[in-house]
């Protein structure tokens, strides 16, 4: 089947420029339509691209993230999984799975570091990611900046928040003030877990 230039740049997730090289050193032919337009066999571009392509890294990979705050929220955690797999394979991408238990607001999670460190790397084609808070709670802007300097692709399937977002976020609150009076009480300080308890209490009431 032919197609224009943009579909199949888009498709394989290579530039136009890239394309018009490969047909420049007659790797890959193009065909004019009627009216004068270039087309493309995808097959044949694929064919090129896969096997024996100098123009795109061979060993960049799609990442599919997906974060809970908890581990009460185990289940939540496959349904992403399982959404964000169902996605990547219709769009038949082969991909790697990364996923951390623990809060938006904490950057030592041990596989958001691993991703940070493959984008880094420039080892990352695509991340895929179901809502935007997956990766950080605060901060998304950064994290997309550090993306498009390395020519890492930034795909969110959903743009509108999650219904369970207040929970959450008060799941990551408490995470952040627990911290937080540790350091400034002490770990066994009662003064401590009387503030943890009076903070849940009342973020509880106003979800309610």
């Amino acid at each position: 089947m032919l197609k224009s230039i943009g579909k199949i740049a888009k498709e394989l997730g290579i530039t136009p420029k890239t394309l018009r090289i490969l047909e420049k050193s007659g790797k890959v032919t193009s065909y004019k339509t009627i009216g004068g337009h270039r087309r493309y066999k995808l097959d044949e571009v694929k064919k090129e691209l896969f096997n024996c392509n100098p123009y795109i890294k061979s060993d960049t990979k799609t990442i599919l993230y997906s974060r809970v705050s908890t581990v009460g929220q185990k289940k939540d955690l496959e349904y992403q999984k399982e959404k964000l797999e169902l996605y990547a394979t219709s769009k038949g991408y082969t991909f790697e799975v990364l996923s951390d238990i623990g809060s938006g607001l904490n950057y030592k999670r041990k596989n958001f570091n691993k991703l940070l460190k493959l984008i880094c790397d420039n080892k990352v084609e695509r991340i895929i990611i179901n809502y935007k808070d997956r990766i950080l709670r605060f901060g998304f802007e950064m994290f997309e900046q550090i993306c498009n300097q390395h020519d890492c692709e930034l795909i969110i399937i959903n743009q509108t928040e999650e219904v369970t977002f207040e929970q959450e976020l008060t799941d990551d609150l408490i995470s952040l003030v627990t911290v937080f009076s540790a350091r400034l009480y002490g770990r066994r300080s009662h003064k401590n877990k009387k503030i943890i308890e009076i903070l849940k209490e009342e973020l509880n009431e106003k979800n309610d």
